[in-house]
C-alpha cells in the first residue's frame, strides 16, 4: 500500500513539473519590444533557452550597420526550422514552439524570420559619423 502511495505521489509530482515546464515560455525581446516567445526544451527552461538567444542577438548586433540588409536565412528544409542571421544560428524551431503557438513549423520560423529581421533593420546601429548608438527603444 505504502509504495502504491509512494509511486502516485511521484507520478502526480512529475505530471505537476511536467506541466509547470511547459507553462512558461521564454520572451525573447529587444527593449520593449518583443520578437517571439519560445517554450522548454528537454534540459532547458523557456527562460534559460531565450536568455541563450537573447545572447545571441547581441552578438549579432555587433555584425549589422543601419542601412544593410541584417542577412535574415530561414531554413525550413529538413530537419527542424531555424533562423540564422550573418552566419550565426539564431533559433532552431522546435515542436514545442509549434504546439505552444499552434503553429506550423515552416509557418513559425517565417514569422519569426520576418520579426526578426524588421526589427534588425530599426536596432542596427549607425556607425556614420556624428551618429549615437542606440540598441532599442
Amino acid at each position: 500500500m505504502r509504495l502504491l502511495w509512494l509511486t502516485s505521489v511521484v507520478a502526480c509530482a512529475v505530471a505537476l513539473s511536467a506541466v509547470a515546464f511547459a507553462a512558461e515560455p521564454g520572451t525573447v525581446a529587444n527593449g520593449s519590444t518583443m520578437l517571439f516567445t519560445v517554450a522548454a526544451v528537454p534540459g532547458m527552461t523557456a527562460e534559460q533557452r531565450a536568455d541563450g538567444i537573447q545572447k545571441r542577438l547581441v552578438e549579432i548586433l555587433s555584425r549589422i550597420r543601419k542601412g544593410e540588409d541584417p542577412g535574415v536565412v530561414v531554413e525550413t528544409g529538413k530537419g527542424a526550422p531555424t533562423i540564422s542571421v550573418r552566419g550565426i544560428l539564431l533559433v532552431t524551431i522546435t515542436s514545442r514552439d509549434c504546439a505552444l503557438h499552434k503553429c506550423r513549423p515552416d509557418a513559425l520560423a517565417k514569422l519569426w524570420g520576418n520579426r526578426v529581421s524588421t526589427r534588425l533593420r530599426i536596432i542596427a546601429p549607425d556607425t556614420s559619423k556624428g551618429a549615437q548608438r542606440t540598441w532599442g527603444d
